[in-house]
């Protein structure tokens, strides 16, 4: 037998009826998922060796019946085993009387070459055909309905099951005397899940792009974001009429002063040109007429 890595823990433990053909089940379900505890990563893929020991009356009660199973985790840890098939060590499986007293499942895992306990649990709800392959031996019958039984169903002894909600009942004198559910107990939790990965910041590149940063320490850029050109808008509204020039005073200082129709005015900087270059000479006027005749001497 292979002897299994030294931290082992069970993840969750699945109990339901095992059905072959419209024959008595003879056996019921159990899965769950093998963990390292040194990582608490789930065990895949490796060989496990599984002891599985029903308990009668109390969980340190006389072990009624034992079986092994030699099995193969999957790719996620989980195995899957339908108790009272394995290679049994102790008692019969199809004997064992289910209304008689509580009973008690200890699973234990084959750890360095010794069996270790991971836990006893109560099975609170037998399931009903195990039950029934015991009761029905004194002519007592197993009712169905998808509600709660009336006193006009059945005989004293029978056992209902009411499939809607898993309650079953037994009738005494008359009357249908709760007995239990059939739902088992809740599941143990699941590991915690990894922690998810926030963006911390986003920044606007300016070309149509944005580069996240991650809180992982990594980023990433996008492609440009940025959409066609929308629809030309709707027309604006006319303008307010303008206030045009009624008056134009010249101040003679080189100044025009504006006059609007609004009343305001507006007197301009000076607008006179710079002195233009002196112009070319003239051309040589006409001959003067002759001068006077001077004195005698």
């Amino acid at each position: 037998m292979k002897t299994l890595y030294p931290f082992l823990s069970v993840l969750a433990l699945c109990l339901s009826l095992h059905l072959a053909g419209q024959t008595v089940p003879k056996g019921f379900n159990y899965q769950t998922i093998i963990r390292d505890v040194a990582n608490n990563q789930p065990l895949t893929n490796a060989a496990v060796a599984l002891s599985f020991n029903l308990r009668e009356g109390s969980p340190d009660g006389p072990v009624i019946y034992q079986e092994l199973r030699e099995t193969m985790t999957d790719g996620f840890g989980l195995i899957d085993h339908v108790i009272g098939t394995g290679v049994v060590q102790l008692g019969d499986f199809a004997s064992i009387d289910w209304s008689s007293a509580d009973k008690y499942l200890e699973i234990a895992v084959e750890v360095n070459g010794n069996f270790e306990s991971l836990g006893i649990i109560q099975l609170w709800s037998v399931p009903y055909a195990l039950f029934a392959e015991h009761t029905l031996d004194n002519g007592h019958e197993w009712l169905t309905g998808n509600a709660d039984p009336n006193s006009s169903v059945g005989q004293d002894g029978d056992l209902f099951l009411n499939t809607a909600t898993g309650d079953y009942f037994r009738k005494s004198a008359g009357v249908w005397l709760f007995v239990g559910n059939l739902q088992g107990p809740e599941g143990l939790p699941g590991s915690p899940g990894q922690n998810g990965v926030g963006i911390l910041t986003a920044v606007n590149n300016g070309n149509g792009t944005f580069t996240l940063f991650f809180s992982d320490g990594s980023q990433f850029t996008t492609s440009n974001l940025t959409g066609p050109a929308g629809d030309p808008g709707a027309p604006g509204q006319p303008g307010d009429p303008g206030a045009g020039i009624t008056q134009i005073t010249d101040n003679g200082d080189g100044t025009l002063t504006l006059t609007y129709g609004d009343g305001s005015t507006l007197t301009t900087s000076d607008l006179t040109g710079p002195v233009g270059p002196e112009g070319p000479e003239g051309a040589e006027g006409p001959e003067g007429p002759s001068g006077q005749a001077g004195q005698d001497g």
